[in-house]
C-alpha cells in the first residue's frame, strides 16, 4: 500500500518550504558588495571547493533577502548541493535590508535598468583578474526570479553594448516581471489583492 501524495501542490509546496540552513553550512559565505554608486548589495557566495566551476548569480524575487530567502532555498540547494556550480544568491532591491542600507542615498531603484547594471557589474568584478576569486569560475550565468528576472532580461539585451559582450554565457529567468507597470497596475489595482 503506497500512502504517500504525491500531488504536484505538495510537491512544489515542499520544494518551497525545505529546510536548508544557510547560516549553518560552512560552504555558504555571508557576501556584502559595494557598488561603485554607494550602493550596498548583500549575497550569500556558495562555494564547493577550489576546483573551477561555473557561477550562477541568483537575482531573487520580489522583496527577496538573503537572511530568509524562503522561496529561493530550492533554487540555491538544487544549483549547489545537487548541481555542479558555485552560487551567489543576490537580494532584490525592493528587500528590506536592500532599502534600509540604501536609503542614506535617497534613490532607491528597483529592476530594470538599475539591476541589470548590478548584475554587469557583479559579473565583471568577480572575474576580474584583480580578484583572487576570480579563479575559481569558469563562467558566469544569469538567473533572475519574478521581478530578479527584469534585470536579467535588460542585462541579457545590454550585453552587446559591452565591452565584453561574451562576459556572461547564459541568461534564465524564471516568471520575470517584463512590463512592471501593468504588472503592479493588475496586482494592486485590479486583483483580488486590491487594497482600500
Amino acid at each position: 500500500l503506497f500512502s504517500q501524495d504525491i500531488s504536484l501542490w505538495n510537491q512544489v509546496r515542499k520544494l518551497f518550504t525545505m529546510q536548508y540552513n544557510i547560516d549553518q553550512n560552512p560552504y555558504l559565505h555571508r557576501t556584502v558588495f559595494h557598488l561603485p554608486d554607494g550602493q550596498i548589495r548583500k549575497g550569500v557566495l556558495a562555494l564547493k571547493d577550489t576546483r573551477v566551476r561555473p557561477l550562477v548569480i541568483v537575482r531573487m524575487g520580489v522583496a527577496g533577502n538573503v537572511e530568509e530567502a524562503f522561496a529561493e532555498r530550492f533554487f540555491l540547494y538544487d544549483l549547489f548541493e545537487r548541481g555542479f556550480f558555485d552560487v551567489l544568491m543576490v537580494e532584490n532591491m525592493t528587500s528590506a535590508d536592500y532599502i534600509h542600507f540604501n536609503r542614506a542615498n535617497r534613490q532607491i531603484h528597483f529592476a530594470g535598468l538599475a539591476e541589470s547594471y548590478q548584475n554587469i557589474w557583479l559579473a565583471q568584478t568577480l572575474t576580474s583578474p584583480l580578484q583572487p576569486i576570480s579563479k575559481l569560475f569558469q563562467s558566469v550565468h544569469l538567473m533572475g526570479l519574478s521581478l530578479g528576472g527584469q534585470g536579467v532580461l535588460t542585462a541579457a539585451w545590454l550585453a552587446r553594448y559591452q565591452a565584453n559582450p561574451n562576459l556572461i554565457s547564459s541568461y534564465t529567468t524564471l516568471c520575470p516581471v517584463v512590463n512592471l507597470s501593468e504588472t503592479f497596475d493588475n496586482l494592486f489595482k485590479k486583483s483580488w489583492m486590491r487594497f482600500p
